[in-house]
C-alpha cells in the first residue's frame, strides 16, 4: 500500500476514534451541566424539539484534530503550527458564541 495513503488514513482514523470516545464521555457531562440549546419561544414551533440539545460539540472535533495533528504531523513545519493556531482560533470564536448563548439564554 502507498505510504502517502497510509499517512493520510491513519491520522484520520485516529481523529475519528478520539472523537468517538470523547463523545461518549463529554455528551453526558454537557447534559448534566445543562449546556443545552436554548430555543426562543417566538421562533418556529418545529425548533422547540431541539431545546436542551447539548451545544459545544465543536470541542470534540477540535480536540480530535489537534491530538491527531500533534501525533502525526511534522512539528518542525511552520504550516502545521499555522493550521493548529487557525483551528484553535476558530474554535475559540465558536466556544465564545456557544458560551454566550448558554449563559445569556439568547440565540441572537
Amino acid at each position: 500500500m502507498n505510504t502517502q495513503l497510509i499517512n493520510a488514513i491513519v491520522p484520520a482514523l485516529l481523529a475519528f476514534l478520539v472523537s468517538a470516545i470523547a463523545c461518549k464521555l463529554l455528551i453526558p457531562v454537557l447534559y448534566q451541566l445543562k449546556f443545552g440549546q436554548y430555543i426562543r419561544e417566538d421562533g418556529p414551533q418545529s425548533h422547540l424539539k431541539k431545546a436542551g440539545t447539548p451545544t459545544m460539540g465543536g470541542i470534540l472535533i477540535i480536540f480530535a484534530v489537534v491530538v491527531s495533528v500533534l501525533l502525526w504531523q511534522d512539528l518542525k513545519n511552520s504550516y502545521t503550527w499555522l493550521s493548529l493556531f487557525a483551528i484553535l482560533g476558530f474554535g475559540a470564536v465558536g466556544f465564545t458564541d456557544d458560551w454566550l448563548k448558554i449563559t445569556r439564554k439568547n440565540t441572537a
